[in-house]
């Protein structure tokens, strides 16, 4: 038995995550256009965080996948003992 589902609250949830990330970008839109830097030192700037981004994500999917093997190792060990 679950709970009824109610299609406006969703569509305003939907529609709340819209307008903050509308907003969250008109924000650093904004904010890059009044950086005190020039455009060179903003670009490698950028770059630099997507990088930093790019490889936090990588780590993070490595560690996942590292996990994932254990406990694929460690159900198939316990199985066999069962078995036994």
């Amino acid at each position: 038995m679950g709970y009824p589902r109610n299609e406006q609250s969703t569509e305003s949830g939907v529609s709340a995550i819209t307008w903050f990330l509308l907003g969250l970008g008109i924000g650093a839109g904004t904010a890059l256009l009044c950086a005190p830097t020039s455009g060179g030192e903003l670009r490698a700037r950028l770059l630099r965080g997507c990088r930093y981004a790019v490889n936090g994500i990588s780590r993070g999917t490595q560690d996942l996948r590292h996990r994932g093997s254990n406990l694929l190792r460690f159900r198939r060990t316990n199985k066999s003992r069962a078995a036994l």
